[in-house]
């Protein structure tokens, strides 16, 4: 006898706000299990983009991944994680001098990890789904009526289905009708994120550490670095990790610059941004100096790190959210909600097995893991840079 969809005979019919990493990793989950979804995204197109951004990911997330997507889609996934890896935790200062290292086990709660390109992700998960992604729709809210859910578009058009999942980020306007505005907590820091593409030389100075993950350089007056090279899988296989090996790989050096917040900041140019960067790191390592030297203008960009503040207990009903609609992770660095692809993974599992359960059980999930990943961040950042 097969699962029990609550009280129907069928599968309920799924809308999905928001073509995200976790929007787009349950609409594959869905349709695994034969459960009809569609995903409405307000973009035209999702084009890539010259900003580069990458996602923590642990056996968490992998786990989420694992049991959404096809076995194959699922090993074309694990081609993007960083071949680069290890188990310590170092701090620099900013001549590149080790200040001290541990475990990262010791460090956090949270199991090992690596990270992937954020966008080429997004791209592979958007593969073989054209009868499924709707392009160009905005959703402003959405009602519940009696055993439906209905969405609304700006151009006024709505949407019916049974069960409705906002995976639309932190400023969802349907979210703010179904769980309030998200009330953010500003750290007082900023973080201007930049890249440059691997090259032999700059391969050559870098310390170790920044070859394996995501490492700070602490600097003075609250300010800080962080540095990572990104070298999937799919590329590494055909080169040594050498100097030798790097001719032709389309790697990159993704690094973060922590900043007191500036106002101004929101309104400067990139090259403007660029020239505050090279005057922060103007005395530090030379390795670091060509690093932001040669990073590509076009990819900065500027974001503050801030926290959700806690959700509060609500009463489940045919709509839920996902990702960055329900809660916004400080990060530095690299994207640390990783949480939200095992989200995507067990509500998937639990709309297939009974729709109502299953969104109840993932809105209390996501109060009590959710408010656990966030404050958990919110330490770590603390802790690492001594803010």
């Amino acid at each position: 006898m097969g699962p029990v969809l609550g009280q129907r005979k069928t599968a309920p019919n799924v809308l999905v706000v928001g073509a995200s990493v976790p929007g787009l990793s349950l609409a594959h989950g869905l349709r695994k299990r034969g459960v009809p979804v569609t995903v409405y995204e307000k973009r035209e197109h999702i084009a890539v983009e010259e900003r580069k951004t990458l996602l923590r990911v642990d056996k968490w997330a992998l786990a989420g991944l694992a049991s959404c997507l096809s076995a194959d889609l699922y090993d074309r996934c694990l081609e993007l994680r960083n071949a680069l890896d290890d188990a310590l935790l170092t701090h620099y200062d900013t001549h590149l001098c080790e200040v001290h290292s541990v475990e990262a086990a010791k460090m956090s709660s949270a199991p090992a990890h690596t990270v992937m390109d954020h966008e080429r992700l997004r791209t592979i998960l958007l593969a073989g789904m054209p009868d499924i992604v709707r392009f160009g729709h905005t959703v402003t809210g959405y009602r519940e009526l009696r055993d439906r859910v209905g969405i609304r578009f700006a151009d006024g058009g709505e949407a019916h289905g049974d069960l409705l999942v906002l995976a639309d980020g932190r400023h969802s306007a349907a979210r703010d009708a179904h769980l309030g505005k998200l009330e953010l907590l500003d750290t007082g820091l900023v973080a201007i994120h930049g890249h440059a593409p691997i090259e032999r030389e700059l391969f050559t100075q870098l310390p170790r550490g920044f070859l394996l993950h995501d490492r700070p350089i602490l600097g003075p007056r609250r300010t800080a670095m962080t540095v990572c090279a990104y070298l999937p899988q799919a590329l590494s296989r055909s080169a040594q990790l050498g100097a030798a090996g790097l001719a032709g790989l389309r790697g990159y050096v993704k690094w973060t610059s922590v900043l007191p917040a500036r106002s101004e900041l929101a309104g400067y140019g990139q090259a403007m941004v660029h020239e505050i960067v090279m005057e922060q790191v103007a005395s530090w390592h030379p390795a670091v100096v060509q690093l932001v030297t040669q990073s590509v203008e076009r990819g900065l960009f500027t974001a503050p790190i801030q926290a959700s503040v806690p959700l509060q207990p609500r009463r489940s009903g045919l709509a839920t959210t996902l990702g960055s609609a329900a809660r916004v992770v400080p990060s530095v660095g690299v994207l640390t909600d990783g949480l939200a692809l095992h989200d995507a993974g067990r509500l998937a599992v639990g709309i297939h097995q009974d729709e109502r359960a299953g969104i109840a059980g993932h809105d209390q999930r996501m109060l009590d893991e959710g408010n656990s990943v966030v404050g958990q961040a919110l330490e770590q950042i603390e802790r690492t840079f001594n803010f």
